[in-house]
């Protein structure tokens, strides 16, 4: 009996761990949490250059004498108030992948088709904005 507990254990961690997810379902992902407002999921999905390039967009916007108790944060440039007006996406494909960097093909309902670049850090794909 305490050997056939001894092999469950192992199976019961397997069971409960989930694979990593591959960029495309990662960006579905991504796009979903920007959809809905979920600007904290958002974050947590960009590449770490990406969210510095927006700390420091926070800072600039700030300015050298921002108005006590008024911090603007580089998450708060993540959606604003545009997340009812993000598109939806109908298809992701992968355009080009290495081990840590890919290219995704993402077709928006409507037809519109663009780029968007992801990057590996810390075993997750994450989506590397424009620029930062």
């Amino acid at each position: 009996m305490a050997r056939a507990g001894a092999l469950l254990v192992p199976l019961l961690l397997l069971a409960s761990c989930n694979p990593p997810e591959n960029p495309a379902e990662r960006y579905l992902r991504f796009a979903e949490a920007a959809r809905t407002g979920r600007s904290g999921q958002v974050w947590a999905m960009l590449s770490a250059r990406s969210r510095q390039g927006l700390k420091e967009r926070a800072r600039a916007l700030a300015g050298e004498k921002s108005p006590p108790g008024v911090e603007i944060e580089g998450s708060d440039l993540v959606l604003g108030g545009l997340a009812p007006t993000a598109p939806r996406v109908k298809s992701v494909t992968v355009l080009r992948e290495s081990s840590d960097a890919v290219v995704l093909s993402v077709e928006e309902v409507g037809g519109l088709r663009g780029e968007v670049s992801m990057v590996r850090e810390g075993g997750d794909w994450r989506v590397e904005l424009p620029g930062g």
